[in-house]
Formats: C-alpha cells, sequence, structure tokens
C-alpha cells in the first residue's frame, strides 16, 4: 500500500526508500515526488478531510458509445455544417454559455455544472482514451483491450484506499451495472484496482437498473420493511 501522511506536523514522516522506488515506478493517476512531498507539506496545516472538500458522495457516468460533444456540451456554431452536427445551440442561464438543444432543462442548471471543454487525448482510439478517462493515466501497456495486474487503478480505487466509506468502507465504490464492454468477452483496462491489487476493484452489481425486480444486495430494504414504508 501506498502510504501519504496527511495527518498534520508531529506526523509528519520522511518518504521511504521503497515509497521513492514505488513512486518513481508508478506513477499513480500523476502522483510524482514533488507531488507527494508538496502533500505532505499540506498536510502540516490541514487535516485529511479539509483536502477532501465537501462532498459526500459522487456520480460518474462513463457514457461509452453516448452522445458526442458537440451534440450536448460542446456545440461548434462556428464551425462548418459537416462538424457541427445537426442540432442548433441554446443559450443557458450563463450569459456566454450555449449548450446543445437537446438538453433545455440542463440549460436551466448551468449556474451549477462546471463545464469542462479543453479535454483532449492524444490517441484517437477508444480503448486508451477511456483507460485515461478511467485511470487519469495515459496507457503504458500492449493491448488496451485487455486487463493486466500492471494497470493503473481506476480512480474510484483510489478512494475506496485512501478516502473509504466511514458507514459501508466495502462499499466504497460501487460499479453498476456492467463491465465496460467493446463486445462480448473483451473488457478494456481501466476498471479495477489494477497494480492496487484486485481487494480495491469497484464493487459490481451486474444488471439492468429497468428491470422492475432489480435490486442491489446489501442496499436494499428487507420486504417487510419495504412494505411497512409503502403503507405510510
Amino acid at each position: 500500500m501506498l502510504s501519504i501522511s496527511l495527518d498534520g506536523p508531529r506526523r509528519r514522516r520522511l518518504v521511504s526508500r521503497r515509497e521513492l522506488l514505488r513512486i518513481g515506478g508508478l506513477g499513480l493517476s500523476g502522483l510524482s515526488l514533488p507531488n507527494l512531498l508538496a502533500a505532505q507539506s499540506l498536510g502540516a496545516t490541514q487535516g485529511v478531510d479539509s483536502t477532501f472538500g465537501r462532498a459526500k458522495s459522487v456520480i460518474f457516468l462513463f457514457l461509452q458509445g453516448g452522445p458526442p460533444q458537440h451534440e450536448t456540451f460542446d456545440p461548434k456554431p462556428d464551425a462548418p455544417a459537416d462538424i457541427r452536427g445537426p442540432f442548433r445551440p441554446i443559450q443557458t442561464n450563463v450569459p456566454g454559455i450555449q449548450i446543445g438543444e437537446l438538453l433545455p432543462r440542463t440549460a436551466r442548471l448551468a449556474d451549477k455544472l462546471a463545464i469542462v471543454r479543453s479535454i483532449v487525448t492524444d490517441t484517437n482510439d477508444h480503448e486508451p482514451s477511456g483507460y485515461w478517462v478511467l485511470t487519469g493515466n495515459v496507457y503504458r501497456g500492449t493491448n488496451p483491450r485487455t486487463i493486466q495486474p500492471s494497470d493503473a487503478p481506476y480512480m474510484g480505487s483510489l478512494v475506496k484506499l485512501l478516502k473509504p466509506s466511514d458507514i459501508l468502507p466495502a462499499l466504497s465504490v460501487a460499479w453498476i451495472p456492467d463491465w465496460c464492454r467493446l463486445n462480448e468477452g473483451v473488457r478494456p483496462a481501466g476498471q479495477t484496482g489494477g497494480f492496487l491489487g484486485a481487494q480495491w476493484d469497484p464493487e459490481r452489481f451486474v444488471g439492468d437498473p429497468n428491470e422492475p425486480g432489480y435490486r442491489v444486495e446489501g442496499l436494499s430494504l428487507p420486504e417487510r420493511a419495504a412494505q411497512e414504508l409503502h403503507r405510510r
């Protein structure tokens, strides 16, 4: 386990030789020695909780095969017709920010959003680009269409390791409704705990949430309790 001390000045520690080698070789989501030392310095004046913000939970939607950006959050009104697509941009409730006309209700909430339009990857291939989005790391392996123990960990696995749930540590990261797949049996890299080990994989709940009987084991109410709440 790669430990990062943020407990304050009395418990600050030096970076061990073992950690130095691991940091140099692993590149944990962009974490390098300067990043680690800066984090330790920050820990001298801040507690762990203050560095994680006020959010209690995060919903991360990875829309593999989803709608393109120029039809949703990054319309190209000044681009040629064959680039900007068939849908027109609409104004949001923030002056100067437009999004696609398919999102009128979202347009009314734009002041609550942080829209980032500058993210790019250095490849046109889906698999290494998806790996970068899921892990924060450039793919260094030989076949991004396969999962390997040497892969960088999925960022949810880092949450599970560094900031687990106080209530349900085993369910710090829940992944639904299935693995990301390219074809049946093809699972691209970036979806596991990677070099951290399988114990840091996200908990997966495979199934179709649209099905009437869908439930997440361990998080569903017993039938009797559900009926009593329904009667209320």
